[in-house]
């Protein structure tokens, strides 16, 4: 069955999923942790952000093209995607990001997304594997980027982030000279699992939906991240 073209805004009743319901409990953030990401607490659900911990992304204007280059990105424009209710105006190919960081496979996103991926990527990815792992972070395993579907590829379900090029899903790193660290398969008191807990975390300042293992059944093995546009004050952060 295709997806319905619903409204980007509409909300949809259940448990944790790629929506951003309004009428889940929250709880305040912590305060803003410095680059080195010391002590980043482990996920935990639905919580309202800042304003001085937000990471906004930047507009998605001709400035953004820009903006990649300077961070180091490699990608390259592509055409408008115009899919039935699917698609955006302004898709980007990425295929790495700061510091050497390939992707599995390429990927298509906004640029604003993009932007929001490269600067996590470089500001906590990479920092959280020096610390805790002691070695530098060389690859990203991709699971989606744009698709065109449904949230959760339910049927009758609002179109996900996916359907806009606006998330991408994770599903392991790999390191130099060690073992890949896969999401959904390490114990938290591991260096491991400290990782995986920090980069979760730190995700939840530059996107507005995370979801990974124990948000639902959907997400056990991988992280989504995606820009939805919404309050904010608040994000799932689950």
């Amino acid at each position: 069955m295709q997806p319905q073209a619903k409204s980007r805004l509409g909300s949809q009743a259940g448990s944790a999923s790629e929506d951003n319901p309004s009428d889940q409990a929250v709880a305040p953030l912590p305060p803003e942790r410095p680059r080195d990401l010391d002590d980043l607490p482990p996920p935990v659900q639905n919580r309202p952000v800042g304003k001085e911990e937000q990471v906004q992304p930047g507009p998605d204007d001709e400035g953004c093209a820009d903006r990649l280059t300077k961070l180091g990105v490699v990608f390259k424009p592509l055409p408008p995607i115009e899919s039935g209710a699917c698609g955006t105006r302004r898709p980007f190919q990425v295929s790495a990001l700061p510091d050497g960081m390939t992707l599995s496979l390429p990927i298509t996103l906004t640029c604003p997304a993009a932007e929001a991926l490269a600067t996590w990527s470089r500001d906590v990815v990479s920092v959280a594997a020096e610390r805790e792992l002691n070695v530098s972070p060389k690859r990203i395993n991709i699971g989606t980027s744009y698709q065109c579907r449904s949230v959760n590829h339910r049927a009758g379900a609002k179109l996900s982030e996916h359907a806009f090029a606006n998330a991408v899903d994770l599903a392991s790193f790999e390191f130099e000279k060690r073992a890949s660290v896969e999401v959904g398969k390490t114990g938290p008191d591991t260096p491991e699992g400290r990782f995986a807990a920090a980069v979760r975390s730190g995700a939840c300042r530059y996107f507005t939906t995370v979801l990974g293992p124990g948000a639902n059944a959907d997400h056990a093995d991988h992280l989504h991240l995606d820009l939805r546009a919404s309050s904010s004050s608040y994000r799932i952060c689950q």
